[in-house]
This record gives structure tokens, C-alpha cells and sequence, in this order.
């Protein structure tokens, strides 16, 4: 068994799981990093404290799907999509 430690006087009690997840990779990805020791996440690049502050959920879901901010253009024709999309859903 990995990260469990039995007590050595009772090997037939339930083992007790190891707390925390340092050093464990969940998921490996590129489009986002976290450092949790600095308390810094980004999306693509992108420092998430920015993109808080400046994009919207929409423009976050193209970078997210395209790896890169969307043009005016861009966001009109996803902006569009997801309205229709939305009123399909509806009907």
C-alpha cells in the first residue's frame, strides 16, 4: 500500500492515510501552472489576478479553448455561438 503507515503493535487495524499532497501530481497540464508557495495561478500564461480584473468569463473560455486572448472579432463570433446555443437549450 502507498502513503498509508500501519501502527506496528495491531496489523489488523484499519491503516491510517498519510494528510496532504506534497510532491503528489494530480494532472499534468499547459494551460494552467500553479505555485502555491507564491499563491500564483495562471491560465496560458496569464496571471489569474489580471484576468480577474480585466476579461470576462466568456473571453476566459476562449483562452482556455483557443491558448490565447480573443480579438474583437473572435469574441463576437463565441459570443454568438453560445447565445444560440443558449436558446437551443432553452426551446
Amino acid at each position: 500500500m502507498k502513503n498509508v503507515s500501519l501502527p506496528k503493535d495491531n496489523k489488523d487495524s484499519i491503516p491510517e492515510p498519510t494528510k496532504g499532497l506534497e510532491g503528489i501530481v494530480a494532472a499534468d497540464t499547459t494551460l494552467s501552472s500553479v505555485n502555491g508557495e507564491k499563491g500564483v495561478l495562471r491560465y496560458c500564461g496569464y496571471n489569474i489576478d489580471d484576468l480577474a480584473l480585466n476579461t470576462t468569463f466568456e473571453e476566459i473560455i476562449c483562452l482556455l479553448y483557443d491558448i490565447e486572448l480573443p480579438n474583437e472579432r473572435t469574441f463576437l463570433k463565441f459570443f454568438h455561438l453560445i447565445y444560440c446555443l443558449d436558446l437551443l437549450a432553452a426551446v
